[in-house]
């Protein structure tokens, strides 16, 4: 569920925010640098929901507080 939560993140900022691709790709690489990646997505998660292990299902409203947490 934690990368549905950065396409549906790379959805927003490409549709609505019209950065190119290449740019927003950038913000999702796999270390702890880029401010959408997965383990910036793991961080936050268990911060709100200690009780849920990273490869848990997280559904829509625990996904989208995780992303308002991040932004």
């Amino acid at each position: 569920m934690l990368r549905v939560g950065q396409m549906a993140i790379a959805n927003l900022l490409y549709l609505h925010e019209g950065l190119p691709l290449k740019n927003i790709l950038s913000l999702f690489w796999d270390n702890t640098d880029a401010p959408f990646s997965i383990q910036q997505l793991t961080d936050v998660s268990q911060k709100l929901f200690a009780h849920k292990k990273p490869y848990e299902w997280y559904n829509p409203s625990e996904m989208s507080f995780i992303i308002k947490n991040l932004i």
